[in-house]
């Protein structure tokens, strides 16, 4: 695939949740969006479309899935959270022969340094899928002299050159963002790539150390982002702009009996409005119920977009004040990023207009 500066690349994990938001995502932005869609070691388990927890069966339900919600779109598929490199290997073989048998535009993704055993799954994933790779550096590659050495080397492996691969440089979740420019410098071959993104993700870890409330939450990756475009738009090469949505950057598996806060994620220009709730199990607690309560206080705020906007903000439209129907943590989290990623495309698309502004951006938080 091949796409500029004004493209959107989020990350989203293979849950329930992200799947929903991109299904429903507004179709004005799907073509303006290709998704990162990372599998989880949940995703390869036993559940009730695989109650064996056959390997083979999980890889093709994901298959399935994906073309559900997102069909005959453009993704990346990233496989780095399976740890077992035997496993990881079989699941982008199961992978490539089920993509193609389902017609799913995937790209595989790899990262600087691998295991030979996945080195040479995404190999054979490349052959059948004939779609070239993503490679996905990290902050941490930049800046090392023997960096350009070790893309040389993989590309050779891999039979590739840059004009077949999307560079993708994952800056982490620092709030300590480095210039594009250094990014540009310490990248080899920088207008020879595919396409090139600046992923970043500034949303918290979790919330337990707000009080329940109204919090504001700076956008910082999207702030860095837009200021940092406002420099570099009319020079060296600019990156598409790739975010975590409203979840933390590093993914952790949640506990078994987890007690979440009835709380909404709400992104707008510069800030993520946070609506902080109790525990949804407290003891004596008003549960789910103080979601709708938020849910109204929200929608007579300036920031929020209407019913209209999105799948997402229907949601909370109607169940603004609905007592009855309070929905759950999976809901609410759908709605969130269904709305942000409609959101943010929309912004990217409009940020021409707001490159003479940007670096007023950041005094705004």
């Amino acid at each position: 695939m091949s796409f500029g500066w004004n493209h959107y690349v989020p990350v989203l994990r293979l849950k329930p949740g992200e799947l929903w938001a991109l299904r429903y995502l507004a179709s004005d932005v799907r073509e303006s969006v290709t998704p990162i869609v990372e599998v989880l070691p949940k995703n390869l388990g036993r559940n009730r479309s695989n109650p064996e927890g056959d390997l083979d069966v999980a890889v093709k339900v994901i298959c399935e899935e994906i073309w559900k919600v997102w069909g005959d779109r453009n993704f990346f598929l990233d496989t780095d959270n399976v740890s077992d490199a035997a496993i990881e290997a079989h699941v982008l073989a199961t992978f490539a022969a089920d993509a193609l048998a389902e017609k799913l535009l995937v790209t595989p993704m790899i990262a600087l340094r691998n295991s030979s055993t996945k080195l040479s799954a995404v190999q054979r994933s490349i052959g059948v899928l004939n779609t070239g790779c993503g490679l996905r550096l990290n902050r941490g590659d930049l800046g090392k002299p023997e960096t350009a050495g070790v893309i040389s080397e993989l590309t050779r492996k891999l039979e590739l050159t840059p004009a077949d691969i999307d560079l993708i440089v994952d800056l982490g979740i620092s709030t300590g963002f480095p210039p594009f420019n250094y990014v540009r410098e310490n990248l080899p071959q920088l207008l020879e790539w595919r396409s090139f993104t600046v992923l970043s993700g500034a949303f918290p870890k979790d919330l337990q150390d707000r009080a329940p409330g109204v919090h504001r939450i700076p956008r910082l990756d999207w702030q860095h982002w837009v200021s940092e475009l406002a420099v570099g738009i009319n020079g060296a090469r600019s990156p598409s702009f790739g975010d975590y949505t409203v979840q933390y950057g590093n993914y952790v598996e949640p506990p078994d009996r987890p007690n979440p806060s009835a709380s909404i994620r709400y992104t707008s220009d510069t800030e993520w409005i946070l609506m902080r709730g109790q525990g949804i199990y407290n003891k004596d607690g008003a549960g789910n119920k103080q979601w709708p309560a938020n849910a109204l206080l929200l929608s007579e705020m300036p920031e929020f977009c209407g019913p209209a906007f999105s799948e997402g903000d229907r949601y909370i439209a109607n169940h603004a004040g609905t007592y009855q129907q309070a929905g759950s943590p999976g809901t609410w989290i759908r709605a969130a990023i269904n709305h942000h990623l409609v959101f943010t495309a929309r912004q990217i698309r409009g940020v021409q207009g707001l490159v003479p502004a940007a670096k007023e951006l950041l005094s705004l938080a």
